[in-house]
């Protein structure tokens, strides 16, 4: 069984009864809707019911005094293994398998999409998908994600010239039948997109004062790449697709835009109604580059 217990203003100890092994302490989040002073008790060990525990006590030694002599009377033959992934998973969410089995779809139903129909987009159903960002892991807590909304028709231009000049340089570097097909794909929705976004990582953000960025700080780039990702599944959910534009000239948009100078480009986001829907990405059907089929998995 276990016990919530409050150890602060944001966290409570769960403790949980160990057959022969002692007491097992470890911090957890309040249950959904639970308030880390309000206590409860969930059946993980089987039927037997594991003592009252002193709600009342701040003393942690006595309560884990208590729950060892408990676990020492009543619990000697219960595997210690079993019991610890039982109270583990007691303190995860779970979700159904329906949910799983949809959570899949979306992510094989996500396309970098580049066409788009004129339809606006509800500034309620845009809000809800940039939520997204407000959830997504980041290194140290830094949240170093910057966004940019993109919507005078100068900053829309300055953008749009700005693709096309860096997609000419692009063409240059291919030949033959590879820079026929390369010319022929489409690489942009930035004159359809009813909604584009730059999104920027703030690289002298003192936000988590450097935890985890020491030594890899492209750590908080690599954190507005997953933020992005988490926006992206978000906005599909609800039928929006998105398209990421990557040929562009950094330097230059973030000049165009006024952005700060410790602001780094990640991404230029279109985002949109989608024209068609498609499970295979648009660069298969177009013949540049097929799916890997199968992980490339290293063991070592």
């Amino acid at each position: 069984a276990r016990k919530r217990i409050p150890h602060s203003a944001s966290s409570c100890w769960e403790h949980c009864w160990i057959g022969g092994q002692g007491a097992w302490a470890v911090p957890c989040k309040p249950a959904p809707g639970e308030e880390p002073s309000i206590f409860t008790q969930t059946q993980v060990l089987g039927s037997t019911r594991g003592p009252e525990l002193p709600t009342h006590s701040t003393n942690m030694l006595e309560l884990l005094l208590h729950t060892f002599i408990h676990a020492t009377l009543q619990f000697r033959s219960q595997p210690y293994a079993a019991h610890a992934c039982r109270a583990q998973a007691a303190c995860m969410r779970s979700f159904t398998p329906e949910f799983t089995a949809e959570f899949e779809q979306l992510m094989l139903w996500r396309r970098d999409v580049r066409r788009f129909r004129a339809e606006p987009i509800p500034e309620e159903i845009i809000d809800r998908a940039l939520a997204a960002f407000t959830y997504a892991p980041s290194v140290g807590l830094s949240e170093p994600w910057r966004i940019v909304r993109v919507e005078s028709s100068r900053a829309r231009m300055a953008a749009l010239k700005n693709f096309e000049s860096a997609n000419a340089i692009a063409l240059n570097g291919y030949g033959g039948d590879q820079a026929a097909t390369y010319a022929s794909l489409k690489l942009s929705g930035m004159q359809e997109a009813p909604v584009q976004m730059a999104i920027f990582c703030d690289d002298a953000t003192t936000k988590g004062s450097g935890l985890g960025a020491g030594t890899m700080p492209e750590m908080r780039r690599y954190s507005v790449v997953g933020a992005i990702m988490q926006f992206w599944l978000a906005a599909r959910s609800v039928g929006l697709g998105c398209g990421w534009v990557s040929i562009l000239d950094p330097a230059q948009l973030s000049k165009d835009l006024n952005v700060a100078a410790s602001w780094t480009l990640v991404g230029y986001l279109c985002v949109g109604w989608p024209e068609k829907e498609a499970v295979t990405p648009e660069l298969e059907l177009q013949g540049w580059e097929q799916r890997a089929a199968s992980l490339n998995l290293t063991v070592v």
